[in-house]
């Protein structure tokens, strides 16, 4: 199965006090063993890491090590879908066309991603502004682990 990744999930399945960190892990295991073939977008890939960087964490989480557990324990599982001009200009269409601002603009790009890889599911922590942004093939695929 084609599995997209929000990073909602990768950040829950990364951070061992997360509250949703045993869902993600169990949710992440087929893609992890290879059974599952995963996917994340190039501004998924960034996002995590800004993610992992900002969390209110005592200790934080040091950037070096944010980098090396994207490295590590991401990348490696996970087939980065890149997103060109034409994605992003069809990202602001999708969320302006429907009277959504700010960061609902980061949902379509990953949608956009998961749609372009051609994805059987969609996971998320976010499904309820994922649904809002999603086009009616993909909105039956989002799901949260």
């Amino acid at each position: 199965m084609k599995i997209f990744c929000d990073t909602s999930v990768l950040v829950a399945r990364s951070v061992a006090a997360h509250p949703h960190h045993d869902r993600a892990t169990v949710a992440l295991k087929p893609i992890i063993s290879g059974k599952d073939k995963g996917y994340i977008s190039t501004h998924g890939a960034a996002e995590f890491y800004a993610t992992l960087t900002g969390l209110p964490l005592n200790p934080r989480i040091h950037p070096r090590d944010a980098q090396l557990t994207l490295q590590t324990s991401i990348l490696p599982h996970f087939q980065m879908v890149e997103l060109g001009t034409e994605e992003y200009l069809e990202a602001i269409e999708r969320v302006s066309s429907r009277g959504l601002a700010s960061g609902m603009i980061y949902d379509a790009l990953h949608l956009i991603a998961a749609e372009r890889a051609g994805v059987e599911q969609i996971l998320t922590f976010d499904v309820q502004h994922f649904s809002l942004v999603a086009d009616e093939q993909s909105r039956p695929l989002i799901r949260a682990p």
